[in-house]
């Protein structure tokens, strides 16, 4: 399986909670990041603060990019929603304004139909 079919198999399973699932996992992982820099780098942090700075950047990256990936996903789903709210709004919009003209032609023509009948009327 490579990583495309991977993460749409993932997207298909966890459907429109995908991108919370991933950005909690992405927090999950930063969080751990930071607790394992916490607890063990005291000594190699006194000899070697730029290793450590390098190994806490290589690690938070992973955590990162899961972040990012669930950001793009909930804009995704964000610009799909809009999409299709809009759509929504323009049809019921369309439907109101076909009422709207069925009422007018209704109206339209009760009112020449009482024309007539009022003619009729005043020519006995």
């Amino acid at each position: 399986m490579n990583g495309r079919t991977g993460l749409d198999a993932f997207v298909a399973r966890y459907g429109s909670e995908a991108p919370e699932v991933i950005w909690t996992a992405a927090l999950a992982w930063i969080e751990r990041v930071a607790v394992d820099a916490r607890h063990q780098s005291g000594q190699r942090w006194q000899h070697h603060p730029d290793g450590e700075l390098r190994r806490l950047r290589r690690e938070l990256a992973g955590g990162l990019m899961l972040a990012r990936l669930a950001a793009a996903l909930q804009e995704e789903d964000n610009s799909l929603e809009r999409d299709l709210l809009l759509e929504a709004h323009a049809a019921a919009e369309a439907r109101r304004e076909q009422e709207k003209r069925e009422r007018l032609e209704a109206e339209r023509a009760r009112l020449r139909l009482a024309a007539r009948h009022a003619s009729r009327e005043a020519s006995r």
